[in-house]
This record gives structure tokens, C-alpha cells and sequence, in this order.
């Protein structure tokens, strides 16, 4: 998938929650993965960009100085990318970033379905129950969930 793609499944995105089509509403799913991932990608990019390796590590030794640029970049692209998305995420990392990831990719998964569940409800506010209950049936929670964590997974160590 590639932005141009995530973005035209987006625009189709209220038809693809009320739809009964598990391919779609898997697909439309995917691409709110897939620019999670852009997202934390160009970020971290920027953050990496602005940093001023000499003065870092002028400031921190060897394991220290990667330490810190690695902090830098999580909390800059990573965690400042799904803050507003997954507000309830953990904004500390106790022990190292995937297990952050693995730890709180539910969360953002849960996020992007629920974007999916307010793109079904029509102008009025008023959710069609029917077209609620079905998406529900369809939706496979566990794997939305592992779909999210091997994106975020693959966007922090991409080798």
C-alpha cells in the first residue's frame, strides 16, 4: 500500500464501515494503519533531521547518546504521532520501545476502528444499529490488533 492508495480507500471510508464486505472493511483498516506508520515515519525523520549529532553527543557518551537519540525520536515521531489518537496510550517506556509497542498497539487499533464506527453514523448522529451490529461481527479484533502492532512494529525497526 502507498499513501495514494491508503488515501482513495479513505475517501470511501463511510461506505466501507456500513458495508458487509469483510474484504473492504478490512482493507479501509489497513490504510488507517498504513498512515499511522507514514506518519511516525516522516516524523521521525524530522526528528532525526533537526538533531544535532555532535552536540548530542558532546552532551552523552556512546550507549548514552544512542539511548537518548532513540528517546528523542520515540517521543517525537511514535508517541507525538498517536498521542491525539490513543490519548490513554502510556507516554512512558519503561523498558524498551517494541514492548511499548506491544503494550499500547491496542490501543491505537482500537482508535482507528473506532474512526471507522463514526464514519457509519449518518449526518444526524443517529448510528443504523443493524449496519453497527455487522461491522462488529465482521471486524476480528485480535487480528486488527496484531495487524497494528507488526505496522508499528515494522515502522520502529524497519530491517
Amino acid at each position: 500500500m502507498n499513501d495514494v492508495e491508503a488515501n482513495r480507500i479513505l475517501d470511501d471510508i463511510e461506505s466501507a464501515a456500513v458495508s458487509t464486505n469483510p474484504d473492504k472493511i478490512r482493507k479501509t483498516f489497513s490504510a488507517l494503519v498504513f498512515l499511522d506508520g507514514a506518519r511516525i515515519a516522516k516524523l521521525a525523520e524530522q526528528v532525526m533531521a533537526e538533531t544535532d549529532l555532535g552536540d548530542l553527543l558532546g552532551e552523552f557518551a556512546g550507549d548514552e547518546a544512542f539511548h537518548r537519540l532513540t528517546m528523542d525520536v520515540f517521543y517525537g515521531s511514535m508517541l507525538e504521532s498517536l498521542r491525539e489518537k490513543a490519548p490513554e496510550a502510556d507516554e512512558s517506556v519503561e523498558h524498551d520501545v517494541p514492548s511499548w509497542i506491544d503494550g499500547n498497539a491496542p490501543l491505537v487499533a482500537a482508535a482507528n476502528l473506532g474512526i471507522m464506527e463514526e464514519a457509519a453514523l449518518p449526518a444526524n448522529g443517529v448510528p443504523d444499529r443493524r449496519a453497527l451490529i455487522q461491522f462488529h461481527r465482521i471486524i476480528d479484533l485480535a487480528a486488527c490488533e496484531e495487524e497494528q502492532t507488526t505496522a508499528l512494529l515494522s515502522v520502529w525497526s524497519p530491517n
